[in-house]
C-alpha cells in the first residue's frame, strides 16, 4: 500500500520540485507555466518568497522518502485559488487526489477555484474527486503550447 507524507514546503525542497515542474509533457497538460521558471535562480527566488507569504499554502508530497508533487493555496486578484503538479512518473497513482485533499482540508476559505486546459482529464477527475464543480470557461493564450486554449474553471 502507498504511503504519502505530506508536509507544508520548506527551501530544501525547492530543488527537487524545480526538476519535477521542467517535464515537457506536464508543461504540455499544464499549458499555462512561466518560461522562466525553467531558470531555477528565477524559480528559487518566487518559491522560496512563496515560503513566506501568510495568503500562499505550499504542500510537499513525499513517496517512500521521494518528493512526488506539491500543491499550494494562493490569492489571485482577490479569489483563493489552488494549484498542484505531480511528477509524470507517479501520475494514475491517485497522489494529486491526496495531496489535493489534504491542501483542501488544511484551507478553510471558501470558495475555492481551481483552473485547468480543458484537455487536462486527469486534473478534471482530481477536482472533482474532490468536490470541484466545473462552473465556466475562459479562452487563454498558453506560451507553452503557442495557441489559444480553453481554460476550464472550477470551484468548491
Amino acid at each position: 500500500m502507498m504511503k504519502i507524507q505530506i508536509r507544508t514546503t520548506v527551501p530544501e525542497d525547492l530543488k527537487a520540485l524545480y526538476l519535477i515542474q521542467l517535464d515537457e509533457e506536464a508543461n504540455w497538460n499544464a499549458a499555462f507555466v512561466n518560461p522562466d521558471c525553467k531558470d531555477f535562480e528565477f524559480y528559487f527566488q518566487k518559491y522560496n518568497a512563496h515560503l513566506s507569504n501568510p495568503e500562499i499554502l505550499n504542500l510537499t508530497a513525499i513517496l517512500d522518502g521521494e518528493i512526488v508533487g506539491s500543491a499550494a493555496k494562493f490569492v489571485l486578484f482577490g479569489d483563493v485559488e489552488i494549484t498542484y503538479w505531480i511528477d509524470r512518473k507517479h501520475w494514475g497513482k491517485g497522489i494529486a487526489s491526496i495531496l489535493v485533499r489534504e491542501l483542501l482540508d488544511r484551507v478553510q476559505e471558501r470558495p475555492i477555484a481551481a483552473r485547468i486546459v480543458a484537455d487536462n482529464i486527469g486534473s478534471a477527475r482530481v477536482l472533482e474527486k474532490n468536490g470541484f464543480v466545473k462552473v465556466g470557461e475562459e479562452q487563454g493564450f498558453s506560451k507553452v503550447r503557442n495557441s489559444a486554449v480553453t481554460e476550464w474553471i472550477y470551484t468548491i
